[in-house]
């Protein structure tokens, strides 16, 4: 460590000698939360003892400022990572550099942010901390909520941070340059943040909301993101806001029953209630939860009466009916004041997912010396239930280069013994990289790399775009069954989708060069939620689809052709930057050959059309306009009823009325 060299420098300037240099590195090394805290007061030391030499104390001053940044940082992450694990999982890391555009992103297990140092010491603070949230808040999960609430999220954990630094200037910073102008710009910003601060008022905004953001983020690795269950994430946050801004006797929906989202809150008290009938009805509550599937369970209570029956209630509902997966205190003055417990359901996907990892953990420490010494680590295990499971492995010491043949074992013992106990599995163990390209190529085991011959990376939707060279790497990529694909996904947190290189392929026709710009840009066909029924186009003029919800008998608010043209048509928008000056409509799907004619016709409007009769023994459909409208004699309306032919199937004819 550089600060380490300086510190022993200093230390023997001064002679003091190497004693309490050890002393200190010892201390560190047993408290690396620590650490940043006193190299913050150590350069802090140095700058005022540098104060005649000036060259010296500018560089002392950027290393005080980035520590004195990362310290800060790193300790409100922490606090609220102990209140919703994995939302800041990644510590912060600041390099100052001559950029005009300042950067971050993920190297090493750290979010490296690198922006130009400025005098104004409130604006480093700000634009660093702003820039880390942009990747380190919810790195897996973030792209499931919409712009507005993500930014709204990101701003809140700023502010959290901003105000735990009363010695700067930075929160006044903040308002001014940052929140404010976003506020202007986009109003409900405001409204988001202020529902927020009401979730954080009770404890539920880290606790509950980011919680279940996260979870939802696990139950979707290896899905696109959607504008469902952005949607759904968003009617959860109004969920929790309502609860949490309740009158005291004031009745309001504690479950809310989702998708994706499947989550009850039971709040402990009504006195009158508790004193009849003791902690019964509670149990009854959470029992009638677990019955109706939901994933996530909240016991909440507030006053020392109903905490103390709360705890009962834990005790009596975590033996069989569900884990208590973390405790929450609300301390006032010393003493716990309100309590909250996170409960799953044993039954749930979440709790069996669980248990899946954790016996294949214990495996590998039983199999294998080196991860049960620590000297490897296990980062991450998938698994699919007698399919098989992922592993990837890091190595702690610089003598053990490969941590991946070092788990396989010489002559591959510690791989036999893994299968003796995982006889009907299938073993995967890489290992881990924090290139996140190298890691997917590798997470693709059996798959050679070298058959790999490129790798598109969409950090907005988590799709990994992999190109291999022959039909063969795709089959071995992909797995039986796609097993290998989908747990390689679930290992990256990115959708992974395997393709032959287009160099090693023929030039695909119309229709399936559009359905390949269609499975790219529309998340929802992507996650196979809609499908694609019928394509007609016509290169370079336009083209015409047909699609339906997969699923039909789930209630929608949206039809599949409203949710293909994306929000704000902005999905249509970038279909047409890979398929320039074509034109495209999408129509819903009918079992009515009447109004499926009707509905691809447009731009004709039904209005304009007075009837519709088919000849099924000819495959002929006559359209009748209605009176006054202007029969299809253009050119572009020859095509677009050429289109309509091939994608309904019929022959049309139209006829004056």
């Amino acid at each position: 460590m550089d600060e380490i060299s300086i510190l022993k420098d200093i230390l023997l300037r001064f002679g003091t000698g190497t004693l309490p240099l050890l002393i200190v590195v010892l201390y560190l090394f047993k408290h690396p939360e620590k650490f940043e805290h006193w190299m913050r007061l150590f350069y802090a030391a140095l700058y005022y003892i540098t104060s005649k030499a000036p060259r010296i104390r500018r560089n002392i001053d950027q290393r005080l400022v980035a520590v004195d940044i990362q310290d800060t940082i790193n300790r409100v992450g922490d606090e609220i990572n102990y209140e919703s694990p994995d939302a800041l999982p990644h510590a912060v890391k600041i390099e100052w550099v001559r950029i005009d555009t300042p950067e971050s992103f993920v190297a090493k297990g750290e979010v490296v942010v690198r922006l130009s140092h400025y005098r104004n010491r409130d604006r480093n603070i700000v634009e660093s901390t702003l820039l880390y949230l942009k990747k380190g808040l919810l790195p897996r999960a973030r792209n499931y909520l919409d712009n507005t609430l993500r930014r709204s999220c990101q701003y809140k954990i700023a502010t959290n941070i901003f105000v735990t630094r009363r010695d700067t200037g930075a929160y006044d910073y903040f308002l001014e340059n940052e929140l404010n102008p976003a506020i202007a710009t986009d109003s409900s910003i405001e409204s988001d943040l202020q529902m927020l601060e009401n979730l954080d008022s009770v404890g539920f905004f880290t606790r509950v909301f980011l919680t279940e953001v996260t979870i939802t983020g696990q139950k979707l690795i290896g899905m696109v993101p959607t504008t469902a269950v952005r949607k759904e994430l968003r009617d959860f946050a109004s969920f929790l806001e309502i609860i949490a801004t309740k009158g005291k006797d004031e009745d309001v929906p504690l479950q809310f029953k989702g998708t994706k989202v499947r989550a009850s809150v039971i709040l402990v008290g009504g006195a009158e209630i508790y004193r009849l009938y003791g902690i019964d009805p509670y149990v009854n509550r959470v029992q009638r939860s677990v019955r109706e599937d939901y994933d996530s369970i909240y016991l909440a209570a507030w006053g020392e009466e109903f905490v103390k029956a709360s705890v009962r209630i834990k005790k009596q509902i975590e033996k069989e009916i569900v884990i208590v997966v973390r405790r929450y205190d609300y301390p006032v003055g010393g003493e716990t004041k309100g309590i909250l417990f996170q409960c799953q359901p044993r039954s749930s996907y979440l709790a069996q997912q669980k248990q899946l990892r954790e016996e294949v953990r214990n495996a590998l420490a039983d199999a294998i010396p080196e991860i049960k010494g620590g000297d490897i680590r296990v980062i991450s295990v998938v698994r699919i239930r007698n399919v098989g499971f992922k592993v990837a492995v890091k190595s702690e010491k610089d003598e053990l280069p490969d941590p991946k043949a070092c788990c396989l074992g010489a002559g591959g013992q510690w791989l036999n013994q893994l299968k003796r106990r995982f006889p009907d599995e299938f073993i995967g163990i890489l290992s881990w990289s924090d290139d996140l390209k190298e890691l997917i190529v590798n997470s693709l085991t059996p798959l050679n790399p070298k058959y790999v011959d490129y790798v598109e990376i969409d950090d907005e939707n988590l799709v990994a775009n992999v190109f291999v060279l022959t039909q063969e790497a795709m089959n071995k990529a992909i797995g039986k069954s796609g097993h290998n694909v989908r747990l390689a996904s679930e290992l990256t947190g990115y959708l992974i989708r395997i393709a032959i290189s287009s160099s090693q392929k023929d030039v695909s026709s119309p229709e399936n060069e559009l359905n390949e710009v269609l499975e790219r840009k529309i998340p929802e066909i992507l996650n196979k939620e809609i499908e694609i029924v019928k394509i007609s186009r016509i290169r370079g003029v336009g083209s015409k689809v047909i699609v339906r919800w997969k699923t039909e008998d789930i209630p929608r608010t949206l039809r599949a052709s409203q949710v293909c043209l994306g929000e704000n048509h902005e999905n249509l928008r970038r279909i047409r930057q890979q398929i320039p000056g074509e034109w495209l409509h999408f129509h819903d799907w009918s079992k009515d050959p009447e109004d499926q004619i009707a509905a691809c016709l447009y731009p004709l409007r039904r209005y304009h059309i007075n009837s519709i009769e088919i000849d099924t023994t000819s495959d002929l459909a006559i359209v009748t306009l209605a009176e006054g409208a202007n029969k299809l004699e253009t050119q572009e309306d020859q095509t677009n009823l050429a289109l309509c032919e091939e994608v309904t199937g019929y022959k049309i004819e139209i006829l004056s009325f």
